[in-house]
């Protein structure tokens, strides 16, 4: 854990005195295992990441992504290390879950082929910032803690499979200013 936190510092250490953002440099590196770090990846994200990060879209999406982020903590820790099926999150039956489920399934090939492949991160961030509305209505619409335990933890993994998807991109909440 030490060898990882060390590493992981060194590299946003290098890309920062490279003259990259410490926010999008944080967003790229930090809460990240080390085997999920590409340093050329990062690289490429960050040359992309501004044109996203200062857009209102993108900063409320950021500002959404770390609700939804905060959120998932309270949900079932075996839930975040399983894969969850469709057939599970086919139980959640009102329209802004099926909305957001629906765009996890369309915008997901696209941020995934980016990461698998190493490129087309533009693209990516574009597909990711496209989240913010069907987000917005999520949690409008829905009240994710709600009693009924089984219902709140299908909620808390649509939540979590969106996390988890953003997260191959990065910790966009890193961009979000405190405050």
């Amino acid at each position: 854990e030490n060898l990882r936190l060390f590493l992981t510092e060194r590299l946003a250490f290098v890309l920062e005195s490279r003259g990259y953002d410490i926010r999008n440099v944080r967003a790229v590196t930090s809460g990240r295992s080390l085997l999920d770090i590409r340093p050329a990846d990062e690289l490429q994200k960050l040359k992309v990441l501004p044109e996203f990060s200062t857009t209102t879209e993108f900063l409320e999406l950021a500002v959404a992504f770390k609700r939804a982020k905060n959120i998932t903590r309270e949900m079932n820790k075996s839930l975040q290390y399983t894969p969850v099926s469709n057939d599970y999150l086919n139980g959640l039956t009102e329209p802004a879950e099926k909305a957001l489920l629906a765009e996890i399934e369309t915008r997901s090939p696209i941020i995934d082929r980016a990461v698998e492949q190493g490129h087309g991160f533009r693209e990516a961030f574009a597909e990711a910032s496209r989240f913010k509305p069907a987000v917005d209505r999520f949690f409008d619409e829905v009240l994710v803690m709600t009693p009924d335990l089984e219902l709140r933890q299908r909620r808390l993994a649509l939540v979590w499979r969106l996390v988890t998807l953003i997260l191959t991109l990065g910790d966009i909440s890193e961009i979000v200013a405190e405050g």
